[in-house]
């Protein structure tokens, strides 16, 4: 807070049991609107009536115990009713015969108003933000649903016979209908974006591995131009970083797709990788996508990146795009803290080069997925399908049945919950969107009151950001987004259900009841390869061990015994490290070593110990309830 020091300063000057009025300036007479100094001369602050008595017991309270009062808000009333918030200020004057109270406001009325005026603002945009997020939501859930079918089932009309005649339709609606989702989904990122609505994920990917799949995606586009795709990338690249494998897939894409769109027949484009800076920690890599295509104007380079721009007023017409691509590169690879340029000449080609930061880690902590398949493994498998919309029930459940599952399906998840009260099903497939009882509601009950644990794999049209966090939160295992390919369906289905010998990753993702996962049983996952027996060998290890830990902690905390603490928590590191404590909470560890043996910090060590031991029983409760899954 603070005051216009150009307004005049009203100031009181009372006796020293605040119960006559010695003195006022005409400032204060003004300011409080009263008709002369008569009024307010001679009466106590109780007669002014300018506080309220809990404002007159406040700033005796705070005299008498701090010995001052400065610069406090506070709301004062004028003789004519009106509400004043002023910074007061009380300072006491000691004279020969008597002590007194100077009383200074300063009137911050208008800027209290403001203050008002600028939080109503705030929470103004911040329910437009939440609204938004919910118009686009909505509006992601219907556009998408529909083109989820019309894509379904033209995929599932390709595999019957037809004459050539219908195939050449039937490859004219799958190119309409993915430049329909593509536009789409480019308007809807470019909203999200704007509005601050994605989120960057931080897992454990291969750079190449991302490369190769978005070669895969653009093949046939390549082929129907006879265009060279390829790529080059620097051996010395780091095997597995941490960062956003989907979104980086979506800014490679782009440019692909751009240099695809604006390259000549015979043409060629290639995606180079190579690495720009490096230390133990982290790396900057650098991407460039070139092509020989049309090129760009000079003139034209500095707003290539604008929304809605392209080369100039023909390449729309000639070209397509919604012009929305680079756009959201651009973006993409500023939230990622990178940057692009582009080099071009024009009928010579164009070169896209970006550098993204990513975080280092250890091919331990890569999550390695199960790729062993049975062609045959969908065989009778019963699936529950809980979807309110009938072309998506229709379409889903079509693909199943030709893989031999039996599909029962459900309209909403309160008819999904009669069902699994009744019957088992190895694998549940789940709208989010749905009438009467939604997804992420069915999922939790699912999990908390009828204690089930078949997989539940999240299929939703909506692309808002943190809602694979919200579905995994909620219980469900996976997550697909519509729309899908009949492939995408049976590779994620098979990923949790046809390997049974095997246990997923996602088997141990357990919640507890406040849905905050304390374990994670990735390393031993991954070290054992997916090994149940010896998994189970290790949480049992752990869970006879950790009491007796506890136990002594505590005694070695109560005794200030820095040795013995020192002891415990270095041995306790592996085990916890093997159950995917947080990194967090075992940085702090090695601090509480670092501690112990120059005997400092006490309290700070009792408070992540204390810390530590809560951690470890929940993490004792989590375990025990995936020893049950095995």
């Amino acid at each position: 807070m603070f005051s216009n020091k150009n307004t005049p300063i009203a100031e009181l000057i009372i006796n020293d049991n605040f119960t006559c009025v010695a003195e006022v300036n005409t400032s204060f007479i003004k300011l409080f609107k009263f008709n002369s100094s008569d009024k307010v001369i001679g009466k106590s602050l109780n007669e002014l009536n300018i506080f309220n008595p809990n404002g007159i017991k406040h700033i005796k309270e705070k005299l008498l115990r701090e010995g001052e009062f400065n610069d406090e808000k506070m709301f004062c009333l004028t003789s004519k009713d009106e509400m004043l918030a002023c910074l007061v200020t009380v300072q006491k004057e000691i004279q020969l015969q008597d002590n007194k109270y100077f009383i200074y406001f300063h009137d911050i009325t208008q800027l209290h108003n403001l203050e008002l005026q600028l939080e109503k603002s705030k929470q103004t945009a911040e329910n437009a933000l939440n609204l938004q997020a919910m118009f686009l939501a909505n509006i992601s859930h219907e556009i998408r649903t529909p083109i989820n079918g019309i894509l379904g089932f033209t995929e599932l009309l390709n595999n019957t016979k037809l004459t050539h005649e219908q195939l050449d339709y039937l490859h004219s609606i799958k190119i309409s209908g993915n430049n329909l989702i593509k536009i789409v989904n480019d308007i809807l990122d470019s909203t999200k974006i704007e509005a601050g609505l994605i989120e960057l994920e931080n897992i454990a990917f291969n750079i190449a591995t991302t490369i190769k799949e978005t070669i895969k995606t653009f093949i046939p586009q390549a082929l129907s131009k006879n265009i060279q795709i390829n790529a080059n990338i620097e051996s010395n690249l780091p095997e597995i970083v941490y960062g956003d494998p989907t979104r980086l897939f979506q800014i490679i894409s782009n440019l692909v797709n751009n240099a695809l769109r604006f390259s000549k027949i015979n043409g060629s484009v290639t995606i180079n990788a190579s690495v720009a800076q490096k230390n133990n920690s982290n790396c900057v890599i650098k991407f460039s996508v070139v092509d020989n295509g049309i090129g760009i104007e000079k003139d034209k380079i500095e707003s290539i990146f604008e929304k809605f721009i392209q080369g100039d007023s023909s390449t729309t017409r000639n070209y397509g795009g919604s012009g929305l691509g680079l756009s959201i590169v651009k973006k993409l690879i500023e939230l990622h803290k990178g940057n692009i340029n582009v080099s071009s000449e024009k009928n010579i080609g164009s070169t896209f080069n970006f550098y993204i930061p990513f975080n280092l880690t250890h091919q331990n902590d890569f999550t390695i997925e199960v790729t062993q398949t049975n062609t045959n493994f969908l065989n009778n498998k019963k699936i529950l399908l809980v979807e309110d919309n009938e072309i998506n029930q229709k379409l889903t459940s079509t693909i199943l049945s030709l893989e031999g599952a039996k599909v029962t399906i459900a309209h909403n998840g309160e008819i999904a919950l009669q069902l699994l009260q009744n019957l088992t099903y190895d694998l549940i497939l789940m709208d989010i969107q749905m009438p009467v009882l939604d997804g992420i509601s069915t999922s939790l009950i699912i999990r908390k009151e009828l204690n089930c644990v078949t997989p539940i794999i999240a299929m939703t049209a909506n692309v808002i950001t943190g809602e694979k966090k919200v579905c995994l939160k909620s219980g469900m295992n996976d997550y697909i987004s519509k729309p899908f390919s009949a492939n995408d369906l049976i590779k994620i289905i098979n990923k949790h259900i046809a390997n049974s010998n095997l246990i997923d990753k996602e088997e141990f993702n357990n919640k507890t009841s406040n849905n905050k996962q304390h374990t994670s049983l990735k390393y031993l996952y991954e070290f054992s390869k997916g090994n149940k027996l010896f998994i189970k060998e290790m949480i049992e290890l752990f869970l006879e061990q950790s009491p007796n830990d506890i136990d002594r902690l505590n005694v070695a905390v109560e005794n200030y015994d820095f040795d013995t603490i020192k002891s415990i928590i270095h041995r306790l590191q592996t085990s916890l490290g093997f159950i995917g404590f947080d990194e967090n909470i075992l940085k702090e560890l090695k601090q509480v070593e670092e501690w112990c043996l120059n005997k400092t910090n006490f309290s700070e060590i009792k408070k992540i110990i204390d810390d530590l031991i809560n951690e470890c029983k929940l993490a004792q409760i989590e375990l025990k309830q995936g020893l049950l899954q095995l």
